[in-house]
């Protein structure tokens, strides 16, 4: 025996439920995939940063071999950069005269990112003056 006009309410409730149920699951998918771009992102700025220490570690490495011997040109190839916790990047340091000053490039490394930094450092008598760029 059945209620009058609730013979199809069993199905109309189960077509509501799955309706929802695939809702709820698109929202979950959506977010972990946000979630997942997000750690992405901030590892890849992670080690722009991790990159951009080195080549200044580079570059004052330089400078401090010009403070040292003013005529040194000689610069730097992929010069390890170790952290307190053990991980290693990498630097390369390029020397130029340019204009009565010498021109320090110096490209660090750490993973798959790689950032530059350019120093002017005026010699006059040893190293009289320091420009970062």
């Amino acid at each position: 025996m059945s209620v009058k006009g609730r013979e199809g309410s069993r199905g109309a409730v189960f077509v509501l439920a799955l309706g929802t149920m695939v809702i709820l699951f698109s929202i979950c998918v959506t977010f972990l995939q946000n979630a997942r771009r997000h750690v992405k992102i901030v590892d890849n700025e992670w080690r722009g940063a991790m990159a951009l220490y080195c080549a200044e570690a580079g570059a004052e490495d330089a400078i401090r071999e010009l403070i040292g011997n003013a005529s040194w040109r000689t610069g730097f190839s992929g010069k390890s950069f170790a952290t307190a916790d053990g991980v290693t990047g990498t630097y390369t340091t390029s020397l130029a005269d340019v204009s009565g000053n010498v021109e320090i490039a110096s490209t660090g490394t750490w993973g798959n990112a790689s950032r530059t930094v350019v120093v002017t450092v005026g010699v006059g008598g040893g190293v009289t003056r320091v420009s970062w760029r």
